[in-house]
């Protein structure tokens, strides 16, 4: 079903999502992700403003559906008793796993500050 491929991709992106950031920010400030970043910036920048509102409205709803996955996984921790190491499953979906894995506590490192991601 095509519905249960897009739960698993959140789902991995929820699980590795901190570490992905941390992977991110060591890259942009390698030489090569500064040579990536400026071809980034100047590809964004030859888009007019009508692309450029859609490449910002994708990215923002990223950032919500990260948000609404987050609050999916607090909700199910609280309704199990508020214990975060107690999961349906290795990424709170039900799937199969250990659940009791210390690195998915944090796994969505979403602070809560509602601002966009940088481009």
């Amino acid at each position: 079903m095509a519905t249960d491929l897009f739960y698993g991709v959140l789902s991995v992106a929820g699980q590795f999502a901190s570490v992905l950031r941390e992977r991110g920010k060591e890259y942009r400030k390698s030489e090569e992700g500064q040579m990536v970043q400026h071809t980034i910036e100047g590809l964004y920048a030859s888009f007019n403003e009508q692309q450029k509102e859609v490449l910002n409205t994708i990215v923002s709803t990223l950032d919500n559906v990260e948000k609404m996955v987050k609050e999916y996984e607090e909700n199910i921790n609280s309704e199990q008793g508020g214990n975060p190491n107690h999961r349906t499953g290795s990424n709170g979906f039900g799937n199969s796993g250990s659940g009791n894995d210390e690195s998915q506590n944090n796994a969505s490192g979403n602070n809560g500050s509602g601002k966009k991601r940088e481009l």
